[in-house]
């Protein structure tokens, strides 16, 4: 039984990946552990996890931002974040990347915080990856003089890895875009 905090939070299942989306890199036609003492997803589809399963993801990530010292608004960021990227399923994955998990971190990028095949998709290393990640966007946008917008926008993977600028992160000094905010059946740009 979900608690009534987590009613507002709990989300639906998402679209499944075509098979003709599908890369052989991909974590996604991974079967999912069966271990009946494992928090697990329904499938790798965003969202695929019962409210319970989903409620306990939210308490994990909760406590993995308390342990780390973070106060109520940032401990927020981390949970949209979480949101944004799997719908709360501790198993979800991109058929198209090696993105995976609660926070869709790639392999190598996951691998620097701590994350491998035998803990890719454990709830409690999912939160405390996805806590530190965060931790890092937060000291990269301070470094930058950028604000709370940027903290999600720009990973510290895409800082040096000389990947081209997305048209969503404005270029220093410019304004800032107006943000787009998920909500059901589509995003508000406000």
């Amino acid at each position: 039984m979900t608690a009534p905090i987590y009613e507002d939070f709990i989300q639906p299942k998402g679209a499944a990946y075509r098979v003709s989306q599908l890369k052989g890199w991909s974590h996604y036609l991974e079967p999912i552990s069966d271990d009946p003492a494992r928090l697990s997803g329904n499938s790798r589809i965003w969202g695929d996890a019962t409210p319970d399963v989903q409620s306990r993801v939210i308490d994990s990530l909760v406590e993995a931002a308390r342990e780390a010292g973070l106060d109520a608004r940032n401990t927020a960021h981390v949970l949209a974040i979480a949101r944004i990227e799997s719908g709360f399923n501790p198993d979800a994955a991109a058929g198209t990347t090696s993105a995976s998990g609660l926070g869709q971190f790639v392999d190598k990028t996951g691998l620097s915080y701590g994350l491998n095949e035998s803990n890719r998709f454990d709830v409690d290393a999912q939160a405390s990856a996805l806590v530190a990640h965060f931790i890092d966007n937060r000291a990269l946008a301070e470094r930058r003089g950028q604000g709370e917008a940027y903290i999600y926008q720009v990973p510290p993977r895409w800082a040096d890895s000389g990947l081209r600028r997305s048209r969503a992160v404005p270029r220093e000094g410019a304004a800032p875009a107006r943000k787009l905010y998920p909500v059901r059946g589509g995003t508000v740009r406000l």
